[in-house]
């Protein structure tokens, strides 16, 4: 076994963060799911001076522009119930259809005092890439030349909660700002918005927004709620696609986002909308801080524990609690200043990764230590050694039955019962596997390895295969192996002569290669004592002499 080195395992971990961040959005996703649950943020109150306008969608954009001038006459036709500002939730296009009959219409109610507004596209067509050019795909007739304003109407829902950006950095150090702002702006006449932190909105019930909501079809008003002719004096109309301009699984469509979002600008401070601390950069360096730190603890917990039987488990606790609180912590104090910490599940999953490979890394890091360490004690000599692979309780029952109860039966050259280690025997609850195994192994004269589909697979008999390949170099083991059926032969003794558990009388074998070992080791202690007094005598004669 080669000895672990933590590069590599910081390297792996990296790659499976890497490979989570970019492969999945499941984990933004838990994000939101973990916002909407834990916030305590309200849906802003409707004001009384908001209404929306739905004018249905058509693929030919000359037929839905002629529904636009056909609204825009009607709200003219009106002068003693203008409203205050209409807001066009459409992006006009430089398709030149039905273009100058629009112009006409909303001059005559610009003429009429109205302040008109209008949503923009900024990204490059067909993608969500800002683009400082997107003009040059909008009618400048209007932008330029008709409206009081622009901005964009780029919202993100989740669940019941909505995203969006105050100012959108569109590059070359060209920004735009969202709509919502430039109305809150100009018509409820807040202060100029400089927040850089996207802004959070929690959407009210669908009843509040029909109970202010009328659909505009051939010429006509129709309440979406119970409720009598529309009343547009001084309001602040919001125009658009109710029911086609949404993205799909979204629970509100575009207007309506607008609608809430200029709602939680104008409400009182106790529902303002949180800002959103999201980041790539901030998520890379809050990944990274808080595994260091679990691996930190985790280290720290490790070297504390390490005569314990539960190393592991205090390893893998501190290394997840002492990240995890920091992260909580964090949150609920940016939450105290309305701050909302919204990428927190991939720190989090980073922290579980960053533990699980520490734990793991120790492990393989103490087997290679034990392995090269050698036996620390000689607690009590056994003369045989069974290792087996424990994952099929069938295999373990087989071991017990064939192996280990007729190797019961035999005696050693000496005489006496063999000492047979055979861990469901040998080991007792709260004993350290690590020490009992090292012992038994290094303490063992001959090791009798199973081999069976799964063997060279499990740590634990690759540990004590190695540990034992190491002793028989130096002399001090004899190795037996014993294979069932196809099993692979672990490399690690592929140049050791195993029994095959297919013969009839493969116990009889490897009884005789196991005596034939002990007779050997008597033999040499018997003549290593022979020497040993003929030395003895050697050194008393020269004494008397």
């Amino acid at each position: 076994m080669r000895r672990p080195r933590w590069v590599l395992w910081v390297a792996g971990w990296m790659l499976a963060m890497a490979a989570i961040a970019l492969g999945t959005d499941a984990w933004q996703e838990a994000d939101w799911k973990l916002y909407e649950a834990t916030s305590t943020q309200r849906a802003p109150p409707w004001p009384r001076d908001l209404l929306l306008i739905d004018v249905p969608g058509d693929p030919d954009v000359a037929v839905f522009r002629a529904r636009l001038v056909q609204l825009a006459a009607v709200l003219a036709a009106q002068p003693a119930a203008l409203p205050r500002a209409v807001v066009f939730d459409v992006q006009f296009t430089e398709d030149p259809r039905g273009l100058p009959e629009l112009v006409q219409a909303l001059n005559a109610l610009r003429g009429a005092n109205v302040k008109l507004y209008a949503a923009v596209n900024p990204f490059f067509p067909s993608s969500t890439v800002p683009w400082p050019d997107f003009m040059s795909k909008h009618a400048r007739p209007i932008y330029e030349g008709v409206l009081d304003g622009l901005g964009h109407t780029a919202f993100d829902q989740y669940g019941r909660a909505v995203k969006y950006d105050p100012q959108l950095a569109l590059g070359g150090g060209i920004t735009l700002k969202s709509l919502v702002i430039k109305l809150a702006e100009e018509q409820y006449l807040l202060p100029p918005n400089t927040l850089r932190q996207p802004l959070l909105v929690q959407l009210g019930a669908p009843a509040q927004m029909r109970a202010r909501a009328w659909r505009f079809e051939q010429g006509r008003f129709a309440a979406l709620a119970e409720g009598g002719a529309p009343d547009f004096r001084q309001r602040i109309i919001i125009v658009g696609d109710l029911r086609d301009d949404r993205v799909p699984g979204a629970a509100a469509s575009g207007p309506e986002h607008l609608a809430w979002a200029l709602a939680a600008r104008a409400a009182s401070a106790d529902v303002a909308e949180p800002r959103l601390l999201a980041h790539p950069f901030l998520l890379l360096g809050l990944t990274l801080l808080l595994a260091a730190l679990a691996a930190a603890a985790a280290w720290w917990a490790g070297r504390r524990s390490a005569r314990s039987a539960q190393r592991l488990y205090w390893l893998c606790a501190a290394g997840l609690i002492l990240p995890l609180l920091v992260l909580l912590g964090a949150a609920v104090a940016l939450r105290a200043i309305g701050l909302v910490l919204g990428q927190v599940t991939l720190p989090a999953l980073g922290v579980i990764a960053a533990v699980l490979m520490s734990a793991l890394f120790a492990w393989r890091y103490r087997l290679w230590a034990a392995i090269n360490a050698g036996a620390p004690s000689q607690e009590q000599a056994y003369d045989v050694f069974v290792s087996y692979s424990r994952s099929d309780p069938a295999h373990v029952q087989w071991v017990r039955e064939h192996i280990v109860a007729p190797l019961g039966t035999m005696t050693h050259p000496e005489g006496r019962s063999l000492h047979i280690f055979f861990d469901t025997h040998e080991i007792k609850v709260g004993d350290n596997w690590f020490e009992r195994l090292l012992n038994a192994v290094g303490s063992s004269r001959c090791f009798l390895p199973v081999y069976s589909a799964d063997y060279h697979a499990k740590h634990f008999c690759r540990f004590e295969l190695e540990a034992a390949v190491k002793r028989r170099i130096q002399g001090a083991m004899v190795i037996v192996p014993v294979r069932c059926g196809e099993a692979p032969v672990p490399q690690a003794a592929a140049g050791v002569q195993f029994v095959s558990a297919e013969a009839a009388d493969f116990m009889t074998q490897v009884k005789a290669r196991l005596d034939e070992a002990w007779r050997a080791e008597l033999r040499e202690a018997a003549s290593a004592d022979v020497l040993n007094r003929g030395r003895i005598g050697s050194d008393g004669a020269a004494r008397r002499h």
